[in-house]
């Protein structure tokens, strides 16, 4: 689901800022974006982290600023090589080497945060970026609420074009079995002796055009989908997905088999509706 949350910790070591934003996948991917000589937390990050995310694209951005107490650790041996590497690089380009680099952002490439500090920098970014969650969780449920009374809407509308065909099927039965027997008359030469022979075609091909398993199978799905978006438990996701899916299938079928205008316009405003639902759904863990 879209959502922003942002928080920032003053620490002995520097001030920590969190950033952390949503934004709508089918799958679980967190993206961290954390300073270099930081490296080794973001795995501790990407942990605290995973237990709040299911299913979106997750971009973080951990940023410790003004480390004046910080002991950095430089190995003079990798400054000069990258410094080398960079002066190359700079020639071979045609830019003059000592006013392109930026020896500040090649300092940073190598440097290496004391161990003892290290404890340190571990628990403070943990508590800034559990703030930095909250804030982000409750723009999440803010913005679930108003998704869940668009969705159930959504619902609603299908279940209203639902009753009018349960109200319209019975009628669009017996017209289609009237026809049925009407065409199967026709081509028969003597009726009177063929009359239970087309009597059962009738029944076989009416059988063929009975809607009302879909119609039940549809209430159903509709009724579950509503009983989730009333819960607050989370991992509900998938288990959407799957009885979109079912629905999306069912009023194909419903559609497919109707010989009632009215009725195949009404699955098609069902099908409208869905896709309204299917787009909304991905914003749902």
């Amino acid at each position: 689901m879209t959502a922003y949350g942002r928080a920032s910790l003053d620490t002995a070591l520097g001030r920590w800022t969190v950033e952390i934003s949503s934004v709508n996948r089918k799958t679980a991917d967190i993206q961290i974006s954390i300073p270099r000589h930081l490296l080794r937390l973001e795995f501790h990050l990407r942990k605290w982290l995973s237990a709040f995310v299911q299913r979106g694209q997750l971009t973080v951005r951990a940023n410790l600023q003004k480390p004046v107490n910080m002991v950095l650790d430089a190995d003079l041996s990798r400054l000069k090589k990258a410094k080398k590497t960079w002066d190359e690089l700079a020639r071979e380009l045609g830019y003059d080497p000592k006013a392109a680099i930026d020896f500040k952002f090649l300092i940073e490439q190598i440097l290496e945060v004391d161990e003892e500090q290290e404890s340190l920098l571990e628990t403070t970014l943990k508590e800034v970026a559990m703030h930095a969650v909250e804030e982000w969780q409750a723009m999440r449920i803010k913005e679930g609420t108003v998704l869940k009374e668009d969705l159930v809407k959504h619902l609603n509308a299908i279940q209203e074009n639902l009753e009018k065909v349960r109200g319209l099927y019975p009628r669009a039965t017996e017209e289609h079995r009237a026809k049925l027997k009407a065409r199967i008359e026709e081509v028969s030469r003597d009726v009177a002796s063929n009359e239970e022979r087309i009597m059962r075609e009738v029944v076989i091909l009416a059988e063929k055009w009975d809607v009302s398993e879909e119609i039940t199978r549809i209430h159903s799905h509709l009724e579950q989908l509503k009983t989730i978006f009333s819960e607050t438990k989370s991992g509900i996701g998938r288990t959407i997905d799957f009885l979109i899916q079912e629905l999306h299938r069912e009023i194909n079928t419903l559609g497919a088999k109707s010989s009632d205008l009215e009725m195949i316009r009404l699955a098609l405003d069902m099908k409208g509706e869905l896709e309204k639902i299917r787009e909304q759904v991905q914003n749902i863990e």
